[in-house]
């Protein structure tokens, strides 16, 4: 998958590690997934943009070391795991809505 720049997953389910390490990702929608699981864009350094409009958990280290991250677009999240955002740096919002319950602590460390 090195050479992957736009992505559209009609999946429910995206896995542990699916797109971990594809520097090449610059955006993904993601319109019938419900969670983001453990490092699935860990390390995709380039994206800049993930569109989940149905999303409710977010895993340890999902978005991890994705740099220039800086649209980040979900609906009703309830919970946002451990490093789930770290080093994500260009990141500078995300609005959650009411039906947030659970984030950890070193969500966005």
């Amino acid at each position: 998958m090195q050479h992957l720049e736009y992505l559209v997953c009609e999946c429910t389910n995206t896995g542990w590690t699916t797109f971990k390490s594809c520097p090449s990702l610059r955006k993904a929608y993601f319109p019938y997934t419900s969670a983001i699981e453990f490092n699935v864009f860990a390390n995709c350094s380039n994206m800049t943009e993930f569109y989940g409009p149905n999303v409710t958990k977010i895993q340890n280290g999902a978005f991890w070391n994705c740099q220039k991250l800086n649209r980040f677009s979900v609906s009703d999240v309830s919970e946002v795991g451990d490093e789930a955002f770290y080093l994500c740096k260009k990141l500078s919002s995300i609005n959650f809505l009411s039906n947030l319950s659970n984030i950890a602590s070193s969500a966005f460390n």
